[in-house]
Parts: structure tokens; C-alpha cells; sequence
């Protein structure tokens, strides 16, 4: 009963182009419901059509044989474009159903009076009852319009065809009734099967929607995070490179200050030792960075070696004296 009443529940919150993509996959196989749907049609307006002719069954109005044969022909044809032009009928899908579901319900809420209208009234309303319940299982069943479309098509053929019942020279209201009710039981049962399942298939294509768009988002995060990777470790090779280029000259400028220092006198040679520790400071520094670019590579272990505190903090005073003095 809920399915009924979400049925008349205007829904706004619903985003129309995300209907339209779901209203295309759940039309997608919708070709072969519309088949059975023509197969059933033809069964059930061929089959009593000729049940009528083998028991020579006088019609209660003229020209509906014709009216028959009219509606057993364009089921065929509906059958046969939907098996051999099958792009055009899912092209153009709404409306064809829309004529061929209304076409059928129109048949079955019609001929019953058309056909046994001078038969016992109990016979017209079982008439009325039998055919209109069949078309509404046969359309509920394989439409795949939209529920509210379906159901449309569907109360209209029923109102049509409980609206001939009361055209009848004399009214029992036991008989109607029994049909008013059955009717709309049958029109609630499967309209509420219908809606369940047209909402469950909803469900699942939001879900398969969700994960697409998980999948598209979890590519482009390897994507990346392989190109951050890439851009560290083209980092790391220049860091390298670099470390390798700036040694080079460091080492002959601390071979010259070896030198130097040899022949340089007390003054002067205090001055090229500290110049001498500051570029053993800045060659460390450049083994450092090498040795970093190491550390990312898989497999290096970090050695521990002992390190002497005082002698570092003498260092450090001795590289930036001469700085701190010309600043005071």
C-alpha cells in the first residue's frame, strides 16, 4: 500500500538527467517484454476471436468482427517491427507502447459488452472482469514505461470498461460490486509489485553508478599518486646530480687550502683552517643530500656511529666567529 501512495507523491528532489540515464538502462532490455507483451495480445484477442467463431457466437454489435481481426493485425504488425526493426521501435519506445498498451487495454475494456452485450448481465460482468484483468497483468507486466505511465493506461481501460457495465438495461449491484472490487484489488496488487520493482532496479543502478564513479575516482588517484612518484624521484636524481657536480670543485678548493695552509703563516693560517672546516662542513652537507637519495632506495639499512658533541659545537663556533665578531 506505501508503493501506492509514493505513486501520487510529487518527488522533487529527483535529478532529471539521472532519471533520464536510468530510464534508458531500464528500457534497454525492455524490447523483448514488448514482444511477449504482442505475443500475449495476440493470444488472448486471437484465441476467444476464435472460440466466438467455432461456437457461432452473434455479437450484440454490428461490425465488430471486423473491430477483431483490425486489433489481431496491428498486433502482428507491432510484433513484427519489434523482431526486424528493432532500433526504431527503442528510438521511438514511449510512444509505441504508449499506443499499442492503450490500443490493448481499449480492446479488452470494449469488445466484452461489444460481443456478449446481449447475454445474462452476470455474463457481461464476468466478460468485462476476465478481460480487464488480464490486460492489466499482461501490461503491468511487461510495459516498461514508467509506473505512473503504466498505471495510467491501465485505470483508464478499467474506467472505460466498468463505465460499459453501467450502460446495461438493467443494473445488479452484487455482480458490479464483486467487479469494482476485484479490479481494484488486481490494480493495487500489481501496481505495487511493479513500483517495488521498478524502485529495487533504481537502487541497483544508482549503486552500480555509485561504484563506477568509486572506480573512475580510485584510477584517478593512482594516477596520481604515480605521477607525484615520479616527480620525487626525477627530485632525488637531480639532488644527485647536483651533490656529484658541486663536490668536484669543492674537493680542489679544499686541496688548494691544504696546500696553502703548508706554507701560510700563524695569522693566515688560522684563517685558511676555518675556511678549510667550512668546506668539510659544506661537503658533508653535499654526502648528506646523497646519502637521503640512498635512503629512499628499498634495502638500505641507516648505520649509528658515535658522535662527538663537543667536537661539533667547537666546530660550529669556529665557522661563524668571524661573522658574529664583524656584527657586533
Amino acid at each position: 500500500m506505501k508503493n501506492v501512495f509514493l505513486f501520487f507523491r510529487h518527488k522533487d528532489d529527483v535529478d532529471p538527467q539521472l532519471e533520464r540515464d536510468f530510464r534508458s538502462a531500464y528500457q534497454e532490455p525492455s524490447l523483448r517484454y514488448v514482444q511477449l507483451a504482442f505475443v500475449l495480445g495476440l493470444i488472448g484477442f486471437a484465441g476467444f476471436l476464435v472460440m466466438d467463431l467455432i461456437h457461432h457466437t452473434v455479437p450484440a454489435m454490428p461490425g465488430v468482427l471486423l473491430a477483431r481481426i483490425a486489433i489481431c493485425l496491428l498486433l502482428l504488425f507491432g510484433l513484427a517491427i519489434t523482431t526486424f526493426k528493432r532500433d526504431l521501435v527503442a528510438r521511438h519506445y514511449t510512444p509505441i507502447v504508449n499506443f499499442y498498451m492503450f490500443l490493448g487495454m481499449l480492446g479488452a475494456a470494449l469488445l466484452p459488452m461489444a460481443v456478449h452485450g446481449n447475454r445474462s448481465t452476470a455474463d457481461v460482468y464476468w466478460s468485462i472482469n476476465s478481460s480487464l484483468t488480464t490486460g492489466a497483468i499482461v501490461i503491468y507486466g511487461t510495459s516498461r514505461l514508467t509506473a505512473r505511465n503504466t498505471a495510467l493506461i491501465v485505470l483508464t481501460g478499467c474506467f472505460i470498461g466498468v463505465g460499459t457495465a453501467l450502460t446495461l438495461p438493467t443494473f445488479d449491484w452484487y455482480p458490479f460490486s464483486r467487479l469494482v472490487f476485484h479490479l481494484t484489488f488486481v490494480n493495487l496488487a500489481a501496481f505495487s509489485l511493479r513500483a517495488t520493482v521498478e524502485r529495487h532496479e533504481r537502487s541497483l543502478f544508482l549503486l552500480a553508478r555509485e561504484n563506477l564513479s568509486r572506480n573512475v575516482y580510485a584510477k584517478e588517484l593512482e594516477v596520481a599518486r604515480a605521477q607525484a612518484e615520479e616527480g620525487n624521484e626525477i627530485k632525488l636524481r637531480f639532488l644527485a646530480n647536483m651533490s656529484h657536480e658541486f663536490r668536484t670543485p669543492m674537493n680542489g678548493v679544499m686541496q688548494t687550502l691544504e696546500l696553502a695552509g703548508r706554507t701560510a703563516g700563524k695569522e693566515l693560517g688560522d684563517l685558511i683552517e676555518r675556511a678549510r672546516r667550512s668546506g668539510q662542513a659544506l661537503l658533508a652537507t653535499l654526502n648528506s643530500i646523497l646519502e637521503y637519495t640512498r635512503w629512499t632506495q628499498a634495502g638500505l639499512v641507516p648505520k649509528v656511529t658515535p658522535v662527538g658533541l663537543s667536537d661539533c659545537i667547537r666546530q660550529l663556533v669556529q665557522r661563524h666567529e668571524t661573522a658574529a665578531t664583524e656584527r657586533t
